[in-house]
């Protein structure tokens, strides 16, 4: 909603954001100083993105059907190999709660990537469904539900039980898993004894 004044040099730009769940609505208001209604007009377009992107994690469209949600931010244009289980992944990632978008851990702020092998549950049941398939420089959002995640015990002290979490991540590296495979017999020399 835009409303201006008598002498038009300040627009405020009200802007009320309705969540799905039934929660009341938000609303806040930025004065905008401009010559003209198509400049205020479409600062209060940015202003609501920018808000509407702030809040992406919150309470909406929680996976309510054990799924997890996969929501690829970049991919590079050439992928010459992709994640399979058993590869030895290097990723950074930052892991939020759902529910409030508060940073629970972060590889990024420590500047330490982390490597662990893909399917072989040395992580939450969701980043082994939810990284594979991934091309190295490739980043991906992942909303885990607790049922994938830390369940009803969830993880002192900062993930509560039955969380729904969220990591964006990024795929640095990747180390091919190690074929298993029957070592050859070598024959055996034999030693003849010298007599002196």
């Amino acid at each position: 909603t835009l409303l201006s004044l008598k002498d038009r040099r300040h627009v405020f730009c009200k802007v009320r954001v309705f969540p799905r769940g039934g929660r009341s609505h938000k609303s806040f208001r930025v004065r905008y100083t401009a010559g003209g209604m198509n400049r205020a007009f479409f600062a209060c377009v940015l202003v609501l993105l920018a808000r509407c992107d702030a809040k992406a994690c919150e309470g909406d469209n929680l996976p309510s059907d054990g799924q997890i949600r996969i929501g690829v931010k970049f991919k590079p244009e050439t992928c010459e190999r992709q994640s399979k289980k058993g590869d030895k992944l290097s990723m950074h990632y930052t892991g939020r709660l759902y529910s409030d978008c508060s940073v629970f851990d972060s590889s990024v702020e420590r500047d330490e990537p982390f490597e662990f092998k893909l399917g072989a549950g040395q992580v939450i049941a969701g980043w082994d469904q939810g990284l594979r398939g991934m091309c190295i420089g490739e980043k991906r959002k992942l909303t885990i539900p607790s049922d994938l995640a830390y369940g009803d015990q969830g993880s002192d002290p900062k993930i509560p039980a039955g969380a729904t979490l969220q990591f964006d991540v990024e795929l640095l590296d990747i180390k091919a898993a190690k074929k298993k495979g029957k070592k050859k017999k070598g024959k055996k020399k034999k030693t003849e004894k010298m007599e002196l």
